[in-house]
């Protein structure tokens, strides 16, 4: 399956190049901004690297939130409606803040924060994190409650709409059709990837297009609890 997953990234990344690459040539925005508006990952990911590349965040931040927004709305809906249930039943979800959990987390947090001081590089807090949570969950179990991660991205939120200006609207007003119409066809990009993935390894399809949505693992886990629920 390691193929699959590579040439489905590919095909991701490259869709997501070319869509920051026409707003680019075709808007007032400058090169950086465009490019982060529409490279694939989790908000608060990309929104770190874009503030510290120079990029103009609460334009980056608009299209993530409003790409996050359609992702989360229209996959659920269409993979309620879609037929039979793909997901597990039994699926619960963890809301509750646990004292062990809380102290993993913030020596996982501690020693990622404790590296990327001694060696720092763009998004190298993300990457020590996932390095150190991967390497715990060999030995030991632990799973970040949802609580935690909603907190974490209101936090987030909060602090990118402190940043919006009259001026951010203008160019925001400005970009108008263009950027919706790039929204969409990130939409269908992640679709059409999904489907060549979901044919070639066999997987559900809609399973293989929640797994392949460039929306950050938060709002991908919602949308597949959105979509599990909507079948009852």
């Amino acid at each position: 399956m390691i193929f699959p997953i590579m040439v489905g990234l590919f095909l991701t990344l490259a869709g997501g190049w070319t869509l920051g690459h026409i707003l680019f040539r075709f808007s007032k925005l400058d090169r950086k901004t465009a490019f982060f508006s529409f490279i694939p990952g989790g908000a608060s990911e990309v929104l770190g690297l874009a503030s510290k590349q120079g990029a103009n965040v609460p334009i980056v931040a608009t299209f993530h939130t409003a790409r996050i927004l359609l992702f989360v709305t229209i996959l659920p809906f269409l993979a309620g409606n879609g037929g039979e249930n793909p997901f597990p039943s039994s699926l619960v979800v963890d809301v509750i803040l646990k004292i062990d959990d809380l102290i993993v987390m913030f020596c996982l947090v501690t020693v990622a924060l404790t590296f990327n001081y001694l060696k720092s590089f763009p998004a190298g807090p993300l990457f020590y994190s996932t390095l150190l949570a991967l390497i715990w969950n060999f030995g030991g179990s632990f799973e970040m409650p949802v609580l935690a991660t909603g907190i974490g991205q209101m936090l987030i939120g909060v602090n990118i709409g402190l940043k919006f200006n009259r001026e951010t609207f203008k160019t925001l007003k400005s970009i108008g059709v263009l950027g919706i119409s790039s929204l969409l066809l990130m939409v269908s990009l992640s679709i059409t990837v999904g489907y060549i993935f979901s044919m070639w390894t066999q997987v559900d399809f809609w399973s293989s297009v929640l797994g392949w949505a460039p929306a950050g693992v938060c709002s991908n886990h919602a949308s597949v609890y959105t979509a599990l629920y909507s079948f009852f």
